[in-house]
């Protein structure tokens, strides 16, 4: 009907995990994902899986073999500590409460439809955390998902998922436990490798060389996921001092990138435009001595002839 308003879709947009860049994966797909156990898995998505579970596994065999081989009674009675039985057992004890938290949130971040109304999905909040403010209150489209999220932050490749009001706070306690498990990996590994460089299992056998090697694997996939964690969770609480989501970080971003070009271009054509009329006014001065010469020639020219006349 004339006159009546049409309805404006939300602004489209995608936003990956702080990352320039894409993947096959990341290409819009003509089906609406409700969640991230959809298919397709992205490549991200399968090589997290692989990097935490591979490295939790190797872990606990490390850490397993360590406190049978050293422990009280163990295979190693003259290595036997008690600091290092201790530090086994507390890591062991903190990585499973840490990756309880980390599978639950996991869980519940990758099930839920981040489209879906926040007060029938969660209406009391993830853990009582309820998000509020203008950041959350805005829909916006993500066309590698198909739909409108209620306040769109990203899109996760690792997740394959979009992060908006519904699951951030899960994903947030993601990277937060995510950051624990491979910092007390990390630790845990390369505390036990140098002390068993010091004190060798000799008498645990071929078992030796499993429990090194677990570590070593373990300490070689950690490190890099906790960096990676760290720039993660860096850069999500920078934007929470800031006031605004990485969608709107990306937005800022993007508009200095263009200002600094167009300043660019704006100082390059004046220089050129200068070069320019500095060479117009040279090939004028030039044009006028010429012509100066030109006349003088002339002047000589005709006081010869006078003077041959005479």
């Amino acid at each position: 009907m004339a006159g009546t308003p049409t309805p404006q879709r939300p602004i489209p947009a995608i936003a990956m995990d702080q990352s320039p860049r894409s993947s096959s994966n990341d290409v819009p797909s003509s089906v609406q994902r409700h969640n991230g156990f959809e298919r397709p898995f992205s490549r991200d998505q399968v090589i997290s899986w692989i990097g935490h579970s591979l490295s939790a596994l190797c872990f606990f065999i490390g850490a397993a073999g360590i406190y049978l081989c050293t422990g009280e009674g163990g295979v190693e009675e003259e290595h036997t500590s008690t600091t290092v039985t201790t530090m086994t057992l507390v890591t062991i004890a903190l990585h499973v409460v840490n990756s309880m938290v980390l599978v639950t949130a996991w869980r519940s971040c990758e099930t839920m439809d981040p489209a879906a109304p926040v007060e029938d999905s969660l209406p009391n909040g993830w853990c009582g955390v309820r998000l509020s403010g203008p950041r959350w209150e805005k829909t916006r489209y993500c066309a590698l998902c198909r739909k409108p999220v209620p306040g769109l932050d990203h899109h996760c490749t690792w997740l394959q998922t979009c992060i908006g009001k519904n699951n951030y706070a899960q994903f947030f306690t993601v990277a937060c436990t995510g950051t624990v498990q491979f910092v007390l990996q990390v630790a845990y590994a390369a505390l036990s490798l140098l002390w068993l460089h010091s004190h060798p299992l000799d008498d645990a056998g071929g078992f030796r060389y499993v429990v090194e090697g677990c570590l070593i694997v373990c300490l070689v996939i950690s490190v890099p996921c906790m960096f990676m964690y760290f720039v993660l969770v860096g850069f999500h609480l920078w934007l929470m001092i800031l006031g605004y989501g990485t969608y709107e970080w990306m937005l800022r971003r993007r508009k200095e990138q263009r200002a600094k070009l167009e300043a660019k271009k704006k100082k390059k054509t004046g220089d050129n435009d200068e070069v320019s009329s500095t060479s117009t006014g040279e090939s004028v001065s030039l044009e006028s001595s010429h012509t100066v010469v030109k006349v003088g020639d002339v002047n000589l020219e005709e006081r010869d002839r006078e003077l041959t006349v005479l």
